[in-house]
Order: structure tokens, then C-alpha cells, then sequence
């Protein structure tokens, strides 16, 4: 198995700069996270799993704050998404608590990772063009 590398592209971006930083701030976290798996560093992957899941829990109270200011109709569903995330980032910590099996380290993170950015690519951008109809992204002066 292959552990999934993270590179931060600015698709990703949703335009409201504290939104932006914290994932580009978790992209940077689970890439922590890979290279202690890599070197099987457990007490490593340890810590940086469970620095991981405090910034997402984080993040996630904050965008979800965010979101119910605004009126976002759909608050409730995406909470239940970050919660998903939440739940497979705690997998990987009871994995790297255990024994750390290095099969089961890599599952595990695989699905963390592909699931955070299922949540930035498929579950934020769903309110992107809502905070734009709202004037709350900035616009890009490359554009």
C-alpha cells in the first residue's frame, strides 16, 4: 500500500482566507502524520495524529460556526460530514495507540486523507457559491 501524499492546489481554495489556512494547516498536519508512518515512527505518528484531530475538531467548530451565521441551509448535513472525518481520524489514533501495524497505520490514514479532501473538495465547495452570492470571498486578482 501506498500512503497518500497531500499537495495543497488552489482549487481548494474557498476563498475566505480563515477557511483556507486551516486546511491548507491540516493538509500540512496529515502530511506530518504520512511521514511518521513512513518511518514507522509511532510515537511520532502518534502525536501528530492527535495534533491532527484537536486542529480539525478546531477547524471544524469554527467552519461550522461560520456557517450557521451565515444561514447556510445545509449547516446541519456538513456537521454530520466533519463528524464522519472525525470518527475515521480517531480510527487511526486507536490503530497508532495499539500496536501500529503498518498495513492497518496505512489504511487507516489513507481514508483520513481521502476523506479530508472529499470534505474540502466535494463538501465545502458546496457552500462556496453561497458565500460568493453572499460577497464573503475574496476574488482572485489573477483571474
Amino acid at each position: 500500500m501506498t500512503l497518500i501524499r497531500l499537495d495543497w492546489l488552489p482549487t481548494f481554495e474557498i476563498g475566505v482566507e480563515a477557511i483556507d489556512d486551516a486546511h491548507r494547516q491540516l493538509f500540512a498536519m496529515a502530511n506530518g502524520i504520512r511521514a511518521a508512518i513512513a518511518k514507522q515512527d509511532r510515537n511520532s505518528a502518534c502525536t501528530s495524529v492527535d495534533a491532527f484531530i484537536v486542529a480539525a475538531e478546531r477547524h471544524f467548530a469554527t467552519e461550522e460556526k461560520f456557517l450557521a451565521d451565515i444561514h447556510y441551509a445545509d449547516t446541519e448535513a456538513h456537521k454530520g460530514y466533519h463528524k464522519l472525518l472525525l470518527d475515521k481520524a480517531k480510527r487511526l489514533k486507536r490503530v497508532c495507540d495499539e500496536a501500529m501495524d503498518e498495513g492497518d497505520a496505512e489504511g487507516c490514514y489513507n481514508e483520513v486523507i481521502a476523506f479530508l479532501i472529499d470534505d474540502i473538495v466535494r463538501g465545502d465547495k458546496q457552500f462556496k457559491s453561497y458565500l460568493d452570492q453572499l460577497g464573503l470571498t475574496r476574488v482572485d486578482s489573477s483571474s
